[in-house]
């Protein structure tokens, strides 16, 4: 869960220096990462808020506060085309990472091969 947001950036372009993200996490770990490897497509996660919609957002650096609780620096927000939720974004919203568990892994061989996935709710 969302315990802190930052004010929307000046940009959803642009790497969120100023801004801070805190969340309380129910399991796992928050772990910082190099700017290319967020670039890459680490430490993404998506804040979802009481009516179903989110923002995917990335983050740089994660501080452990003890407790669960992490903070976040060094933001990349509205990715992913949702930089138009960015200021529906609260406090109590959802925080949900994205990590390599739900991302398709395929061979170069399977570029052209037609797929069909089932994505579960959020």
């Amino acid at each position: 869960m969302v315990t802190a947001m930052p004010a929307p950036p000046l940009s959803p372009w642009t790497w969120d220096e100023a801004g801070v993200l805190e969340v309380v996490l129910e399991s796992g770990v928050l772990e910082g990462a190099t700017a290319l490897e967020v670039l890459n497509g680490e430490n993404t996660a998506a804040l979802v808020g009481p009516g179903g919609t989110a923002e995917v957002v990335q983050f740089r650096d994660g501080a452990d506060l003890g407790g669960g609780r992490y903070r976040m620096t060094g933001l990349l927000r509205g990715r992913r085309g949702t930089e138009d939720q960015i200021p529906a974004r609260d406090t109590g919203d959802l925080f949900v990472l994205l990590d390599d568990a739900l991302r398709f892994q395929a061979a170069t061989s399977e570029i052209t091969a037609t797929r069909h996935h089932r994505a579960p709710t959020i």
